[in-house]
């Protein structure tokens, strides 16, 4: 194998005379031994994963459909297929708490939230931050729950 980068002819690419080979990295993942990146506008359905066209289903079974199946379609480099979705898609009307965001929808997955915004689309939530508004609210409660108990104690 020669080192170094090639460089291509670009004339002679044209003629169809030059072929490539491509290199996919064990952590992405691989097209169908057919697929034309062309087609389907280059959708990458994550490896294991089922598409009918409207819902996208992940290796547990949890559909995954409308902008957040688009999204996960036409992901740069195709969507990590172990990153499946934990529930369905929920309609909120305060989808993120750490930024007080408004109404919209959001579908948790095993390491990140995609969050959908009428004004928006689809974006990738802050999930450390919804992550500690959460615990804050937990350790507030446990604070309110201990007081409680300390006043039945006392009645």
């Amino acid at each position: 194998m020669r080192p170094g980068p090639r460089r291509y002819d670009a004339n002679r690419l044209q003629q169809g005379l030059v072929s490539a080979t491509a290199v996919i990295m064990p952590w992405l993942n691989r097209p169908q031994g057919d697929f034309d990146p062309i087609a389907n506008g280059g959708l990458m359905i994550p490896h294991g994963w089922k598409d009918n066209g409207t819902i996208l289903t992940a290796l547990n079974n949890v559909p995954v459909k409308a902008g957040f199946r688009e999204h996960i379609l036409n992901y740069p480099g195709g969507w990590n297929a172990d990153d499946w979705p934990l529930a369905p898609e929920q309609s909120l009307s305060e989808t993120e708490f750490a930024i007080h965001s408004g109404a919209g929808s959001r579908q948790i997955f095993r390491t990140l939230m995609l969050v959908w915004y009428p004004a928006r689309g689809v974006v990738t939530a802050w999930t450390g931050a919804e992550l500690l508004v959460y615990i804050k609210l937990s350790d507030a409660q446990e604070k309110q729950i201990a007081a409680l108990k300390a006043q039945l104690k006392t009645a």
